[in-house]
């Protein structure tokens, strides 16, 4: 719980102070802590969530970077459903992750 707040927390004062007007930041978890009080997405992140939160994700230049299974799941979605050039997608795992 500590950690997921301190991520938020950080996230929202760099979305903020920063990166407001160069940066979307949807937030999205798969088990919200309250779904009464959680105000961002829910579940994991699909074709058509990438439609409906980026509509002209086709011009869209997608950075990745997390644990393995969630970047290739991201990559599969983008390059295979989204059909997004592979040049428009940059991918980085997390160390440590299987």
């Amino acid at each position: 719980m500590r950690t997921l707040i301190r991520f938020l927390v950080s996230l929202e004062m760099t979305k903020r102070d920063f990166f407001s007007s160069l940066l979307k930041v949807v937030y999205t978890v798969d088990n919200p802590i309250d779904e009464a009080t959680w105000k961002g997405r829910v579940g994991f992140i699909n074709s058509r969530m990438v439609k409906e939160e980026i509509p002209n994700y086709l011009e869209r230049v997608f950075y990745i970077c997390g644990p393995p299974k969630m970047v290739d799941s991201l990559r599969a979605i983008l390059y295979d459903e989204l059909k997004l050039d592979r040049g428009k997608i940059k991918l980085e795992n997390f160390s440590g992750y299987k």
